[in-house]
C-alpha cells in the first residue's frame, strides 16, 4: 500500500558543504543523509514548511530560495510503508545555526555538512533526490 505526501525540501550550500542529517530507518535500520525538509502542515506554505523543517531537523534557520524551485515526484520506502512523494526542493541560504545539539526524532542521528565533492556518493541512494541536489548545485558552482 502507497502512502501520499507533499513535501518540501532544501539544499542548502555553506563552505561548499551542504546541510544535512544523518538517518536510520525504523524498520530496515538502512543508514541515511537525509537533507532537510518534511511534509507541508495544512494551511502552510512551502516556504514556510521549508524553513520549519530545517530548523527542526538542523537547528538552522535558512532562507529560502523560491525562484529556485525543482519538483519531483517518487516512490521512497520508509519504516515499512511506501510513499509516493511529491516534493519541492529549493536552494537556500544558511542565516543562523541555532543549534548543533538537535534530537528531532527517534531515526535522527545528528546534523552532518556534506563536502560537495561527496554529493554524488552520500544521495545517490535515490536518483531523483541525487538529481534534485545536482541541479540546484550547478547554478551555484558557475
Amino acid at each position: 500500500m502507497k502512502f501520499w505526501r507533499e513535501r518540501v525540501t532544501v539544499v542548502v550550500r555553506h563552505q561548499a558543504s551542504i546541510l544535512a542529517f544523518r538517518a536510520t530507518d525504523p524498520t530496515t535500520q538502512v543508514n541515511y543523509v537525509f537533507l532537510p525538509g518534511g511534509g507541508i502542515e495544512p494551511g502552510e506554505s512551502r516556504e514556510a514548511a521549508a524553513r520549519r523543517e530545517c530548523l527542526e531537523e538542523t537547528g538552522c534557520l535558512v532562507r529560502v530560495k523560491l525562484e529556485t524551485e525543482y519538483v519531483r515526484e517518487y516512490d521512497f520506502n520508509w519504516d515499512g510503508k511506501s510513499y509516493a512523494c511529491r516534493t519541492w526542493f529549493y536552494a537556500a541560504d544558511l542565516e543562523k545555526q541555532l543549534r548543533t545539539d538537535v534530537q528531532d526524532a527517534q531515526y535522527h542521528r545528528g546534523v552532518v555538512w556534506v563536502p560537495e565533492t561527496e554529493v554524488e556518493k552520500v544521495f545517490n541512494y535515490h536518483p531523483d533526490i541525487l538529481e534534485a541536489v545536482k541541479q540546484l548545485l550547478a547554478p551555484l558552482q558557475n
